[in-house]
């Protein structure tokens, strides 16, 4: 059976919390500086813990992330602390235009898994 008194939590345990706190902002694409200072945070992290991967030029990868692609959104978030870029969250979703099939009658075949579960 279970005691139901109190433990003494503190009993061994470091108790002290470490706070940071962060800014998360979407990364302008179009300010320089901004696609720099997060450039070389993903080439570190890149390096840390993929020393195989080269990351591409930070030309390669402004003209890259300037491009804008009709399939993907992609974003990029920075997270700042203490005014320096800590990180950089990268996402890329389905376009709304992508993911709304077009009408059944301008096509023959089934466009996507549930339509074709759902053909008669």
């Amino acid at each position: 059976m279970r005691s139901t008194a109190p433990r003494n939590l503190s009993a061994g345990h470091d108790r002290t919390a470490n706070f940071f706190v962060v800014r998360i902002i979407p990364l302008d694409v179009f300010d320089t500086e901004s696609c720099r200072r997060a450039h070389d945070v993903e080439v570190a992290s890149d390096n840390h813990l993929r020393p195989w991967n080269s990351p591409p030029p930070f030309d390669t990868a402004l003209l890259h992330w300037r491009h804008t692609d009709s399939v993907f959104e992609a974003s990029r978030w920075l997270v700042e602390s203490d005014g320096a870029t800590v990180a950089v969250d990268r996402s890329s979703f389905p376009s709304p235009a992508i993911s709304t099939p077009p009408s059944s009658t301008s096509r023959s075949t089934p466009n996507t898994a549930d339509e074709v579960w759902a053909a008669p």
